[in-house]
């Protein structure tokens, strides 16, 4: 690809090649050695595609289609890796990790080895966000406003406009943000953005104001609630195994 789009390579990231970028002819794939699958999709077919493959597709006529998304339980921690590594490189991400946790963490339908997966995670995931506010708070970010209190707002606001709500994202990492965000002036960061910023002018503080979806409590409740239900369940399925052998 460095030789067929130079210019659209970024020899200094990992992720060298930005997603929705370039469609280069199977062809000329083939002539560099690339490895190139092509399948033809019939009506009632799935396909699989499987992490870190680029993929493009062709329309031959009328087609209705839907893209699904899932995943295995090892997923979970390639995930986690995955998307720290898309942070790093500012690449767009399709849906949040914080998010995939805390909806996780609160099913009740969420099996016992899904949340004893998790676990160390979310609570990296919860500990990190922490520390990050508490810094925001040591270097003088003092507006702090529960995005539930903007929400009614926004979604008339909306209404208004006939807009859907969308997702926010961080102008330097492009991270979508759904635990909490910074907003100063006309710019959207993450924490760890925001505290970067901070830090190189103190004066960003004083137009800095954190919204968050769940407060401190909160956040140290579910790291809870993950560990009770693991308990609980692990002691369930004890009792249903002893009682299977009697």
């Amino acid at each position: 690809m460095t030789k067929l789009v130079p210019d659209l390579v970024q020899t200094d990231k990992s992720v060298w090649l930005s997603s929705d970028t370039v469609m280069v002819p199977p062809t000329m794939l083939v002539d560099e050695g690339v490895a190139l699958s092509r399948t033809v999709q019939k009506s009632g077919q799935f396909i699989v595609v499987w992490p870190r493959a680029f993929t493009s597709s062709l329309c031959t006529g009328y087609t209705v289609s839907e893209s699904v998304y899932f995943a295995p339980l090892d997923w979970l921690s390639i995930g986690d890796s995955c998307f720290k590594e898309l942070s790093l490189n500012c690449e767009p991400t399709v849906f949040t990790m914080q998010q995939l946790l805390w909806n996780i963490a609160h099913d009740n339908r969420s099996h016992i080895d899904v949340l004893k997966r998790i676990a160390p995670i979310f609570q990296r995931t919860v500990d990190e966000e922490l520390e990050l506010r508490k810094n925001l708070r040591n270097f003088g970010v003092n507006r702090w406003k529960s995005q539930q209190q903007t929400e009614g707002k926004t979604r008339q606001k909306a209404a208004a406009t006939n807009n859907e709500d969308q997702d926010v994202e961080c102008d330097v990492c492009r991270a979508t943000l759904w635990f909490s965000r910074v907003e100063c002036q006309s710019h959207v960061w993450c924490l760890s953005h925001a505290l970067q910023k901070v830090k190189e002018r103190s004066k960003n503080a004083q137009h800095s104001c954190v919204f968050f979806a769940h407060d401190d409590d909160e956040l140290r409740q579910a790291l809870c609630r993950v560990h009770d239900i693991i308990r609980v369940k692990s002691l369930r399925r004890a009792t249903h195994q002893r009682n299977a052998t009697n």
